[in-house]
């Protein structure tokens, strides 16, 4: 009877002392002071937030704000927006096309990769129209969507890859999708 009390206590302190280190809870002071002093940031934070009302998608400062400009323009807005292997580069989605963004060091400017995905196959790059539009109007929104639409219609009239500069800012890499060998993609990367 002894073993059996002396067992139940065991679990019980056991257990409690699971439920305290879960909960972060201890007999330590500064552990609790951390607890009140997260508590306190998070109040900051949701404070500045609502004071600067600025959206954050990225770490990085410049991806960020061509992900902001960008959704300004766009119908619908960027989703799935994923942090990439290196640490200034994202991923996002749109129209149902894969964008890869990335921050370019050495010029500490944008480069955006729009992708075909098995969504957009049938409407392969000449689908990409939109999100092409909403890429170069966020990176030089002084451009006109007649602009920008119509060096879009002439660029996918091009049957191989092709490299030019576009819009005196901007170097444009045009991959027609080929079928079977290429899925094609429009990269735009600001000079």
């Amino acid at each position: 009877m002894k073993n059996k009390i002396t067992n139940l206590l065991l679990l019980a302190l056991l257990l409690i002392g699971g439920l305290l280190s879960i909960t972060g809870c201890s007999s330590d002071s500064t552990s609790t002071n951390k607890g009140f002093e997260k508590s306190q940031n998070f109040e900051t934070s949701v404070e500045n937030t609502e004071k600067n009302i600025k959206n954050v998608y990225a770490d990085d400062e410049v991806v960020n704000n061509f992900i902001i400009e960008y959704n300004k323009i766009s119908k619908e807005p960027l989703k799935d927006i994923e942090k990439g292997n290196i640490r200034t580069k994202y991923f996002a989605s749109n129209y149902g096309y894969f964008l890869e963004i990335l921050h370019t060091n050495s010029t500490d400017k944008v480069k955006v990769s729009i992708n075909i995905t098995n969504d957009t196959v049938k409407e392969g790059v000449v689908g990409m129209r939109d999100v092409f539009h909403n890429v170069v109007k966020a990176i030089e929104p002084s451009l006109s969507d007649d602009e920008i639409y119509a060096y879009f219609d002439n660029l996918v009239k091009n049957e191989h890859m092709i490299t030019e500069d576009a819009f005196s800012t901007m170097e444009v890499t045009y991959v027609p999708d080929i079928y079977g060998r290429s899925r094609g993609r429009i990269d735009v990367s600001v000079q």
